[in-house]
């Protein structure tokens, strides 16, 4: 993995932002070191504040802490300790303050968010203000997704933008704990989500590939459920249907494989459900923007 520089940025708002489901608006990486005052230097007036003063800014954001400790307050909570691998949350029009630990400094990756999919997470309690603070689960993929978000935090073009909030979005809820929601679904739906969706993750695995329709709704009869219920539910859950879950799960596999191992293309290729190197290396271009050699390289 490449060394990740200190960098921030902002991003103007779309002209049409107020109809935008997810919509990032701002990210960026700080490695910041023991006994230096936080924040540092640059960054818009309206996002500047110290300790004590503190702030509220007009988007949710949140900062992953993955080296370090430090502080957390608000209005709500007078202090909450901030350990390495936690993530917190800000919410627009709240006022709240921290800063990493003068002995320890902390590292930091965050990203700032609007749009429609937030604000209706926060009326139906997936995320809520009086708990700010997340324990995600551990996630061995969670540094290479803000590394290929950071690298789509310095391009401009609209491609870019696209994917930076797809993968944003994405980041976010592998950021929230499943424990960390509420649901308002029927008891039947609530059956269904942990078990089944480990099943569906299996036959993901056993078929490497798009699943056929007739089979997944021989698979979902098999287990009590028709597949029409399974889909609604799964895209609830998940804001994905399951056959865009499984691309997106083929995608990041075929990213461990690129990074983490000698594979050649055609063996990841055979290993993520792709005929052939040339339709994978397709997919894998017109999904990132970079051919499967070039993802490697960089």
């Amino acid at each position: 993995m490449k060394h990740l520089k200190n960098y921030f940025a902002y991003f103007p708002l779309q002209t049409n932002s107020s109809d935008l489901d997810f919509e990032i608006t701002g990210g960026g990486h700080h490695r910041h070191p023991p006994h230096r005052p936080y924040p540092s230097q640059g960054h818009p007036q309206s996002r500047m504040f110290d300790f004590e003063s503190g702030r509220s800014i007009d988007s949710f954001q949140i900062l992953w802490i993955s080296r370090g400790k430090g502080v957390y307050r608000d209005r709500h909570h007078p202090h909450l300790d901030i350990e390495s691998g936690q993530s917190f949350l800000l919410f627009p029009n709240q006022w709240h303050s921290y800063h990493p630990d003068p002995q320890t400094g902390w590292e930091e990756h965050w990203f700032e968010f609007r749009g429609k999919t937030p604000e209706k997470w926060l009326r139906e309690n997936k995320i809520q203000k009086l708990k700010p603070i997340l324990q995600p689960a551990p996630d061995p993929l969670r540094l290479t997704l803000f590394q290929e978000l950071h690298q789509l935090n310095h391009l401009s073009d609209q491609r870019s933008r696209n994917l930076r909030n797809s993968l944003a979005l994405h980041l976010l809820q592998r950021l929230i704990p499943h424990s960390h929601s509420r649901s308002r679904s029927p008891s039947k739906n609530k059956s269904l989500s942990s078990p089944l969706l480990s099943r569906y993750r299996d036959l993901q695995v056993k078929m490497g590939q798009k699943i056929p329709s007739e089979k997944l709704n021989d698979w979902c009869s098999s287990h009590g459920v028709s597949y029409h219920t399974f889909r609604l539910w799964f895209q609830k859950e998940n804001s994905l249907s399951p056959n865009q879950y499984l691309s997106q799960l083929r995608l990041r596999k075929a990213k461990e494989w690129l990074l983490g191992s000698s594979l050649q293309i055609q063996e990841i290729a055979e290993k993520t459900g792709f005929a052939n190197a040339f339709h994978f290396s397709n997919h894998f271009k017109n999904k990132t923007g970079l051919s499967p050699k070039d993802f490697r390289n960089r």
